[in-house]
């Protein structure tokens, strides 16, 4: 990360596990963050920022093919030939469809309906922004309002599979503990939880058992980690 001028910061990640597509191949990516707004007034402070992501090689979509197989019926028992296979369909589909979706297998039938997935990787560039809110309350602690919105366009274009994220959260920092929850909507993300695409949902706790020692609990992804400053 390099600060370019006091408000701007570009970043450049060349092999970062969260930024590895499916396929597992390097996917470098760059970021520009740009300070837009900061003020503080009576206990209140307003910042607001604006950026950019690039990502090289990102999984963006799929490319899901229908194929239609004919099966004969080997004598009336369970064995059945496949006969033929048919292309009835093309489409390209959120990244998180699912690879092994098919018709149900239905033991009478002699033709079934399969889905075959290729991964569509390419560029992926991300423009985003966002405001927060900072209360400092009477006690010491402190409340913040997030909110912001970003908009995604890629190889397989907007027309094709518009992306975007809209979210908001909030923050409260009681000093030994603080509680967050935000929601988000984003159509290339499915719910940990329900696995649905669209509405995520997230709630957490960090908590500080000492000064140099913390733990913290999300609930969407659900996971626990641990923060231990040496020194």
């Amino acid at each position: 990360m390099w600060g370019a001028l006091p408000r701007t910061q570009v970043s450049v990640d060349l092999a970062e596990s969260a930024a590895l597509n499916r396929r597992l191949a390097f996917n470098p990516t760059a970021a520009l963050r740009v300070r837009v707004l900061q003020g503080a007034l009576s206990g209140v402070s307003l910042r607001v920022a604006a950026g950019a992501r690039g990502h090289l090689r990102a999984l963006n979509a799929q490319r899901r093919t229908t194929v239609r197989t004919t099966y004969a019926d080997e004598g009336g028992g369970p064995t059945f030939r496949a006969l033929s296979d048919e292309t009835v369909a093309t489409e390209v589909v959120r990244p998180w469809a699912d690879r092994t979706q098919s018709t149900p297998w239905d033991p009478n039938a002699t033709v079934r309906d399969r889905y075959r997935f290729e991964p569509l990787v390419g560029w992926r560039a991300t423009l985003w922004t966002a405001a927060t809110v900072q209360v400092t309350t009477s006690a010491g602690g402190q409340l913040g309002w997030h909110t912001g919105a970003a908009i995604t366009l890629h190889q397989q274009g907007w027309a094709t599979l518009p992306a975007w994220r809209l979210w908001t959260g909030v923050d409260f920092d009681l000093g030994r503990a603080r509680l967050f929850g935000a929601v988000s909507w984003d159509p290339d993300q499915l719910n940990a939880l329900t696995g649905q695409p669209g509405l995520q949902v997230d709630l957490g706790l960090v908590w500080s058992w000492t000064e140099r020692f913390r733990t913290m609990f999300h609930v969407q992804p659900t996971f626990v980690g641990f923060l231990w400053q040496l020194r």
